[in-house]
């Protein structure tokens, strides 16, 4: 299978998600074996399938990718958007590698699924993204990444394809702050959201979403800018280097 077959999996081309996809880790795995296989991921029992429900996981790691390929098998399609890179040093703010590890495994469940062009969108988030506490210093690998409403479909996109909820995955209580720019554009435009915590008999429940502004946006875009360190404009990750002395 080659890249392009894998990535074509994820990212069909008839698929109107497609386009969110990100395409930075499939970069970082070449091949598939067959014996690779994701487990699933226990307490979402109680989750039923619905064509006007997008979901967001926004859960740890491989888990994220674990809940997608779960629920893929009730008819949403993961859209992953994970835009942090590996980096090859020992310290590293965020550990990638399970990420990619996770997707090649799932690729070949994924592509058994008989998945419709207008399959409802499941959208993946690494809930680790940010590294809270994570202390850069020169020589260490920053890839601390956030996510932007422009990272999502906007409220009027989503509709025209039929959405009218949104069902958010994670084990907080609330939104990260960068996610919480996102749910509440969709809301104000008139979307529902709801919260679920996984686990055995948990239900969906409000969201709670707190108050946001344009300035808000703005202002987290500009401190990203100073803060977390870019290869390129849309992918996090960059060796920090040691100030020259003189």
């Amino acid at each position: 299978m080659t890249e392009d077959e894998i990535f074509e999996i994820w990212a069909p081309r008839a698929d109107c998600w497609s386009p969110w996809v990100k395409p930075v880790l499939f970069s970082f795995f070449e091949c598939v074996s067959p014996g690779e296989s994701i487990p699933i991921y226990p307490g979402l029992q109680s989750l039923a399938s619905a064509e006007d429900i997008a979901l967001v996981i926004d859960l740890p790691g491989s888990a994220s990718i674990a809940a997608a390929i779960t629920l893929a098998s009730r008819g949403w399609r993961p859209v992953p958007l994970f835009n942090a890179l590996p980096g090859s040093t020992a310290n590293i703010a965020v550990p990638v590698q399970p990420l990619i590890d996770a997707l090649r495994a799932a690729t070949l469940s994924l592509s058994h699924l008989p998945l419709p062009p207008l399959a409802p969108p499941a959208f993946l988030l690494d809930a680790r993204r940010r590294a809270p506490g994570w202390a850069s210093r020169p020589e260490t690998f920053d890839n601390r990444s956030i996510s932007f409403p422009s990272d999502f479909p906007s409220a009027t996109k989503l509709r025209e394809r039929g959405i009218a909820r949104i069902l958010v995955i994670q084990e907080t209580a609330t939104p990260q702050n960068d996610l919480t720019h996102t749910l509440r554009q969709w809301q104000d435009d008139g979307l529902t959201i709801n919260l679920l915590i996984p686990g055995e008999g948990a239900l969906p429940h409000p969201c709670p979403i707190r108050k946001v502004t344009k300035l808000g946006l703005w202002w987290m875009k500009f401190v990203s800018f100073f803060t977390l360190h870019r290869a390129r404009r849309d992918v996090f990750g960059r060796t920090i280097v040691a100030a020259s002395g003189g």
